[in-house]
């Protein structure tokens, strides 16, 4: 059987069990939610206390950076 992409978890189900079982089907789909909360939670750890004597464009850039990092652990997971 050819199991790439999601074949391996939405094809091949026997009375209500997928082909890889309920315990490797689980591990398999638990590793990339662990992966994306490790992920949120080390980049609001390292993230940088707001500065208030920055200027305005400084303070842009920042808050777009911080957007696109809260994006990036979400990312990582939907490609793991």
């Amino acid at each position: 059987t050819n199991y790439r992409g999601t074949e391996w978890l939405t094809q091949g189900w026997v009375d209500g069990v997928p082909p890889l079982s309920w315990e490797t089907t689980l591990a398999f789909c638990v590793m990339p939610v662990l992966l994306v909360l490790g992920q949120s939670f080390t980049m609001n750890v390292l993230q940088q206390p707001d500065d208030d004597s920055q200027d305005e464009e400084t303070k842009k850039q920042m808050e777009s950076t911080k957007t696109i990092l809260k994006f990036l652990p979400l990312m990582i997971g939907f490609f793991s």
